[in-house]
């Protein structure tokens, strides 16, 4: 083996290990990492529609702030609607879950 393919088997190891040095890093650290990483998610999601309304001489922290309210919205809209109704349906099934479990 020359000095340039042990030169080369040595870069690799350490590459390698510092592969998984950064692998347990983020793994020992994903609780913390998270957040910022879902919000890294949303603001991606959310640049072409903030870049439209650039096109419509809107400035980029009034998009962003639209867009924050709307995610709001439909975060409230979402609340207001389905969890009575999955209230109203929980309560009808604990209502004749008697019925259901003679039946099986």
């Amino acid at each position: 083996m020359t000095s340039s393919q042990g030169y080369a088997s040595k870069q690799l190891y350490f590459l390698i290990g510092i592969g998984c040095c950064l692998v347990l890093f983020f793994y020992l650290m994903r609780g913390i990492l998270a957040p910022f990483i879902f919000v890294f998610l949303i603001a991606y999601a959310f640049n072409p529609a903030v870049k439209k309304l650039e096109t419509w001489h809107v400035l980029r922290t009034g998009g962003a702030f639209c867009m924050i309210l709307c995610v709001y919205f439909f975060i409230t809209l979402f609340f207001l609607t389905v969890v009575p109704l999955l209230r109203i349906q929980l309560t009808l099934l604990m209502a004749h879950f008697p019925e259901y479990s003679e039946r099986f």
